[in-house]
C-alpha cells in the first residue's frame, strides 16, 4: 500500500505524568481507540472487555507488586537517576540479572498466569548492548537514541512490548525472497524525518496493553535482506496499527456471567497479531536501520534473555502443585505415599526449570556496554525444561485431581473387535508397560461404561469377536467424590482388585485400586466409627441361654488384631458412643482407645458450660 506517512507528524504517547500504581496503569489504557479486533468485530474500549480485562489485570499485577515489595520489584536505575520498576531496568550486575528472575517468579504465584512484561524487559537489556556495539563500528547514535527512550519510558513508568516474531511464510526462503515481501517486517520509505514500516508481528504478548512496541527481526540477515533489518519503537496508539487479539483456552467464559466454573477469573494472559500498516517512525525512535550484520547477535541475546525468563512458568507451576496438595487434602490422602510421589516429582520437576533458569542468571558477564547478560547455554536448558515439564505436571495434577483413582487405565469402545485389541495392545507394549492392568474397561458411544473385559477372555475370545460380547455387564462403579470409607466397605463386599469410577453422567473416568484404599486407610491418623447396626437398647445383650447376641456382623467388627495389622501405630479410635459390639472391649486399655478420654473430657466440657451459663463461674 502506499502511503504519505512520511509526512505525518510525530505520534506522540498521551501520557505525562509518571503511572504510580496498577490502577492507574489501567486508566492510563483508556480512550485510545485502539483497532482491537476479537471474535470478528472491533472492541470499543478493550479495558472493559470482559476476554481482554484479566490480562490487563494481570499486567496491573507488576505495578502493584513494586509498591507492596519495593526491594524485590524495583531498582536504581543510572539512566534516569531514579527508582523505578525492575520491568524497565538495564541491568547493571549479576543480581539485578537474578532479581528479574525472582520477581517473575512471585509474579507467577501472585497472578498465576503470564503477565505480559518480560518480552519487554528482554528486548530492552539485549538492545542496549546491540546499539553500542552497532554504534562503536558504524558511528551512528542509535545507542544515545535508545538509552533516551529508556529513559522516558523509566520517568514515566510505562508498559514496553517487545515485538519480534514475524509470520515467516515460506521457512525455507529469506525474507527478500518471500512471493510476499511483507510476511517480514521492513522500511518502505526513508526521508530526512524518519522511516516508514510495514509489516506484522505474531504472537505478540501483552501487545495492547503496553504503551509502546520495540519492533525487531527475527532472524539472521544477509545483506540483501537490509530494509528487513530494523528496530523501532513505536506507539501503540498509532493509527496505523490493528490488533487481531488472540484466543485463550476457555476465554468466552467471561462472557458467561456468573461466579461458578470460571476458571482464572481476576488474571489471564495476552498475545495478539499485529498489523503494521505504513508507520511512520522518526529517527529518534529508530534503534536499528539496514545494518544486517548486528541482526543475529541481538536475536541470540534477546533469546538468551528471553529463555532464562521462562522462569515465571516456575510461579505459575507453584500455584499448580499448591491447588494439587490442596485437592489431595480435601480428599483426606495427603499422605498415602503415590499421592506424596506425584506432589514431590511436581516440585522437582519445577525446581529443575527454575534451577537452570537462574543459574543462567547468576553465571551473567557484563557486556561492552556496560549492562548484563545471562548464560546462554544455561537458558536454552531452562527452555527446554520448559517445552516439557509443565504438561507433565499437568498430567501429574489431574491425577492427583481424582483422588485415590488412577488414569492409567486400558479403555476401548465395545464395537471394537479382541483383534484390534491385541494388535494394539503389541503396538504400544512401551506405553502400557507402566500400567497396572487388571482388566479391559469397555464403554459405549457415549463414552459410558458397558463393563469390563476380563484378560483371560480376551486371549480366549475369536479374533473378530467384538469386546460387547465377552464383558461382565452390571459392573460395581463408583464416583468421584465417593469417601474413602465407602469404598473400603465395597472393595471388603466384593474383593475386587479396583473399582471404575464414573463421572455424574456415567462415563467411565479411571480406577480406584484396592491396594490405595488400603494404603490410605493405613495412613489414617485418626479412626472415627460409628455403629453399623441401629441400636436396640429395650433388649438385653444376652438371650434366655445366656448366650452373647451379635449384632454386628463379623465383617464389619474391629478389634485389637485387626487395628495391629492395618491402622499406624500411632493412629487412635474416636467413638461416639454407646457401643454395640462393632467395636470390642479388647481395644479398651490399648494406645489406640481414646474414646474414654473423648467421652471424660466431653463430660468435663459439659460440667464447665453449664457453670458458666448457669454464672457460677467467671
Amino acid at each position: 500500500m502506499s502511503s504519505n506517512a512520511l509526512a505525518r507528524e510525530p505520534i506522540l504517547v498521551g501520557h505525562r505524568q509518571p503511572i504510580t500504581d496498577g490502577a492507574d496503569y489501567i486508566e492510563s489504557l483508556r480512550g485510545r481507540d485502539l483497532a482491537v479486533y476479537l471474535l470478528g468485530e472491533r472492541v470499543g474500549e478493550p479495558v472493559d472487555h470482559p476476554v481482554i480485562r484479566p490480562s490487563i489485570n494481570a499486567m496491573a499485577a507488576t505495578y502493584d507488586l513494586a509498591i507492596e515489595d519495593p526491594e524485590l520489584a524495583t531498582a536504581e536505575s543510572a539512566i534516569s537517576g531514579k527508582r523505578i520498576n525492575r520491568f524497565l531496568h538495564i541491568t547493571e550486575s549479576a543480581d539485578d540479572v537474578v532479581m528479574q528472575n525472582r520477581m517473575q517468579r512471585r509474579l507467577g504465584q501472585i497472578t498465576g498466569t503470564c503477565f505480559q512484561r518480560c518480552v519487554g524487559m528482554d528486548a530492552f537489556n539485549s538492545l542496549y548492548s546491540v546499539t553500542f556495539e552497532a554504534d562503536e563500528a558504524h558511528g551512528t547514535e542509535y545507542h544515545k537514541r535508545f538509552k533516551n527512550f529508556i529513559r522516558h519510558c523509566q520517568e514515566l513508568n510505562l508498559v514496553v512490548g517487545g515485538a519480534m516474531t514475524d509470520p515467516k511464510g515460506d521457512r525455507s526462503r529469506g525474507p527478500v525472497e518471500q512471493a510476499n515481501p511483507d510476511l517480514y517486517t521492513r522500511i518502505v520509505e526513508r526521508g530526512d524525518d524518519g522511516i516508514v514500516i510495514r509489516g506484522a508481528k505474531a504472537h505478540q504478548t501483552g501487545c495492547v496493553n503496553s504503551h509502546w512496541i520495540v519492533v525487531m527481526p527475527t532472524i539472521r540477515l544477509r545483506p540483501e535482506d537490509e530494509d528487513y533489518a530494523v528496530c523501532a519503537a513505536i506507539p501503540v496508539e498509532d493509527p496505523g496499527l490493528s490488533f487481531i487479539y488472540g484466543r485463550q483456552s476457555c476465554d468466552t467464559r467471561a462472557m458467561e456471567g456468573g461466579d461458578i466454573d470460571v476458571g482464572n477469573a481476576r488474571f489471564s494472559g495476552q498475545e495478539a497479531l499485529i498489523i503494521i500498516d505504513d508507520v511512520f517512525v522518526p529517527w529518534n525512535r529508530v534503534f536499528l536501520c539496514g545494518e544486517t550484520e548486528f541482526v543475529a547477535p541481538l536475536v541470540e541475546r534477546f533469546t538468551a534473555y528471553h529463555r532464562r525468563s521462562y522462569v515465571c512458568k516456575t510461579g505459575v507451576g507453584d500455584v499448580l502443585i499448591g491447588a494439587a496438595a490442596a485437592i489431595a487434602d480435601f480428599n483426606g490422602v495427603p499422605n498415602v505415599s503415590h499421592v506424596r510421589d506425584k506432589l514431590v516429582e511436581m516440585t522437582h520437576l519445577n525446581e529443575t526449570i527454575y534451577g537452570a533458569g537462574i543459574a543462567a542468571s547468576h553465571e551473567s558477564h557484563q557486556t561492552a556496554a556496560g549492562n548484563w547478560e545471562n548464560d546462554g547455554l544455561l537458558a536454552n536448558v531452562c527452555k527446554h525444561n520448559v517445552t516439557r515439564f509443565p504438561y507433565e505436571m499437568g498430567r501429574l495434577a489431574q491425577d492427583l485431581a481424582g483422588g485415590l483413582m488412577v488414569t492409567e487405565i486400558l479403555s476401548y469402545p465395545e464395537t471394537v473387535t479382541v483383534q484390534h485389541v491385541v494388535d494394539d495392545l503389541r503396538r504400544n507394549a512401551s506405553v502400557y508397560a507402566d500400567y497396572n492392568v487388571q482388566y479391559i474397561y469397555v464403554t459405549k458411544l457415549d463414552h459410558s461404561l458397558a463393563g469390563v473385559l476380563r484378560i483371560r477372555d480376551l486371549l480366549l475370545g475369536g479374533g473378530e469377536t467384538v469386546l460387547g460380547d465377552l464383558i461382565i455387564k452390571d459392573t460395581v462403579t463408583v464416583g468421584h467424590l465417593t469417601p474413602l470409607q465407602d469404598l473400603s466397605d465395597l472393595l471388603d463386599r466384593h474383593r475386587y482388585l479396583g473399582l471404575p469410577v464414573v463421572n455424574d453422567e456415567g462415563r467411565l473416568v479411571g480406577v480406584v485400586r484396592r491396594a490405595a484404599v488400603e494404603e490410605a486407610i493405613a495412613d489414617a491418623d485418626v479412626i472415627y466409627m460409628e455403629p453399623v447396626v441401629q441400636a436396640d437398647y429395650t433388649k438385653g445383650r444376652v438371650d434366655e441361654k445366656d448366650v452373647e447376641k451379635g449384632l454386628t456382623p463379623v465383617e464389619y467388627r474391629v478389634n485389637l488384631e485387626l487395628l495391629h495389622q492395618k491402622a499406624k501405630r500411632d493412629a487412635f479410635v474416636l467413638h461416639s458412643l454407646p457401643r454395640m459390639d462393632e467395636l470390642t472391649t479388647d481395644v479398651d486399655e490399648t494406645r489406640f482407645g481414646r474414646y474414654w478420654v473423648e467421652a471424660f473430657n466431653g463430660v468435663v466440657m459439659r460440667m464447665a458450660l453449664l457453670t458458666l451459663i448457669l454464672g457460677k463461674a467467671e
